[in-house]
């Protein structure tokens, strides 16, 4: 498996395929029942010698698999991202960024502790490498509901060229205005002022 997830560089097709494997040889109902395939520690240094386009087929799936119809990974979202996703600095980047950001606000009642594991890990995502598509108008909002952790990963993620911004990102920072948790926020202020600045 190693030595298919190296040469994904010259593959990058067989990317999805790769991915489905690892993640249901570490955390697929079967693999847990009858003990774990593949560790935690030997994921993790998968993930570390493959391609971008592994990791994110690997996130990809851990999304569509835990909070999608099948909802077979959802009790291993945490795990994944404490114990086998890579800290390395290397894998800092807006296109690995993006993809545990669209992690999170998939993540519903997961939402502030799929940020807090994700923090470490993100940097500022520039252009078109996430769009924040979600319905200001929606009761549900993940903002609306979890305010201090939307501001916490806004922080993170949002560059100080507001022209870099993701898509409906001015709509969120209106409704952490509102927000008591977030309206006095001082980290709010720095953003409304770049956003004012632009």
């Amino acid at each position: 498996m190693r030595k298919r997830a190296r040469s994904l560089a010259r593959r990058p097709s067989q990317a999805n395929i790769i991915a489905g494997f690892l993640l249901i040889g570490w955390g697929g109902k079967e693999a847990l029942e009858s003990g774990t395939l593949i560790t935690n520690s030997d994921f993790r240094k998968i993930l570390v010698g493959t391609s971008d386009s592994l990791r994110t087929q690997v996130l990809w799936q851990l999304r569509q698999w835990a909070f999608g119809n099948e909802d077979q990974l959802c009790e291993r979202v945490l795990p994944f991202l404490h114990d086998v996703w890579p800290r390395h600095r290397a894998l800092k980047t807006p296109l690995l960024s993006s993809h545990l950001v669209e992690l999170a606000l998939n993540s519903g009642d997961l939402f502030p502790d799929v940020v807090v594991a994700i923090l470490p890990r993100l940097v500022p995502i520039r252009g078109g490498h996430l769009r924040i598509a979600l319905d200001v108008g929606d009761e549900r909002h993940l903002a609306r509901r979890f305010p201090s952790s939307m501001l916490e990963l806004l922080w993170a993620i949002l560059a100080d060229d507001v022209s870099q911004w993701p898509y409906k990102a001015t709509d969120i920072l209106g409704l952490l205005e509102t927000a008591p948790e977030t309206v006095a926020d001082p980290r709010l202020s720095e953003l409304r002022r770049r956003r004012a600045q632009y």
